[in-house]
């Protein structure tokens, strides 16, 4: 459903919007009432931890296949009713209407902000799991939707998981920039009146100054919004910075231009000597065949490239030069792998 037209996705959240009963909602996500209800009732997902690249562990909880196909298809009826109501200040995930180049995304985010030496960075404590089932099924009771009790309470039961909005969820980002859209304005009030740029890339909030310095009073101010929405804070990563001062707004370095950090590239020389040794050790195992690990692997390292080319443009040296590096990683030759065992003198 991605790609479509600005007026097909006007349409689309319209008629999705104006449904009430379950029996509308399902003919609108094409799936059978029954097993609408049973994803409700039973959401099953998978629940793992992965490490934080600043310490500590992270819980991604992801949906079984049907479930997740099923929240997909909710997320864009959800995510074309946001593109219509959106705040000035959201930037991150916001669907991208066919032949419209998208200026809201993680590189805009981090345009509006550039040039300016005065920062304060601040971000949300874990703020999917903050949204609650009871604050899911507000949003769908309330007055921007036209659904039922039971409707709101079914969809509310799809999109959570242990009373909350997971993390790997497809419906999770675009419930979360609902949730928010009334704390959006009031920050956005804040800012205006401080004369500040503001904007929110998901959980994470950046205020910048041409010439105001920010300080510890302008975060319990921002702390006295939060509360107002029952979301907390972590301090520990709130980050006032001055002219001088490194400054990286989500992943992005602010020099001159929007760089993309040294570590970045570091990070990904170390992922594509990994990928080259898979790719051996897969073909050693022989015969050839690519296995689940080695191509999910792949998907990831072709993500990071692409980054690059959002960043840096598509034809970029940067981008030619990591793409020429990810299609090396592959040029081993089958039959000299296969047949090297046989160096081994005990063979």
């Amino acid at each position: 459903m991605s790609g479509r037209s600005i007026e097909n996705i006007r349409k689309d959240a319209w008629l999705f919007s104006g449904c009430s009963e379950i029996a509308e909602m399902q003919q609108r996500l094409n799936i059978d009432t029954n097993e609408l209800l049973l994803h409700s009732l039973h959401p099953k997902y998978y629940a793992f931890t992965l490490r934080k690249p600043t310490g500590g562990f992270r819980e991604i909880e992801t949906p079984i296949a049907p479930l997740k196909e099923l929240q997909r298809k909710l997320s864009y009826y959800l995510q074309a009713w946001y593109y219509e109501h959106q705040t000035a200040s959201s930037y991150g995930y916001i669907i991208s209407p066919k032949k419209k180049k998208s200026l809201k995304n993680i590189v805009g985010n981090a345009r509006l902000h550039l040039g300016n030496p005065y920062m304060m960075q601040i971000d949300f404590d874990d703020f999917f799991h903050q949204v609650g089932i009871k604050d899911v099924y507000e949003i769908f009771k309330s007055t921007i939707f036209c659904f039922s009790e039971k409707a709101s309470c079914t969809l509310a039961k799809v999109c959570t998981h242990n009373d909350r909005l997971p993390m790997g969820a497809p419906t999770s980002p675009v419930l979360s920039n609902i949730y928010v859209i009334g704390l959006d304005r009031k920050i956005e009030e804040w800012a205006a009146s401080k004369s500040v740029v503001f904007s929110r890339f998901v959980d994470d909030l950046t205020f910048s100054s041409k010439e105001r310095p920010f300080n510890e009073n302008d975060y319990n101010e921002i702390l006295e919004l939060t509360n107002g929405f029952h979301l907390l804070l972590n301090k520990k990563k709130t980050k006032i910075s001055g002219p001088g001062d490194p400054k990286v707004v989500t992943g992005l370095a602010l020099n001159e231009t929007i760089d993309i950090p040294a570590e970045f590239y570091e990070n990904l020389n170390k992922d594509l000597n990994r990928l080259k040794n898979v790719f051996e050790a897969t073909l050693l195992i022989g015969p050839f065949e690519e296995n689940s690990l080695l191509k999910k692997y792949k998907q990831e390292i072709q993500g990071e490239i692409n980054f690059i080319g959002m960043v840096e443009g598509f034809h970029s040296p940067q981008f030619k030069e990591y793409t020429k590096k990810y299609r090396q990683s592959f040029e081993a030759n089958e039959e000299f792998y296969s047949m090297r065992w046989t160096h081994f003198g005990y063979l």
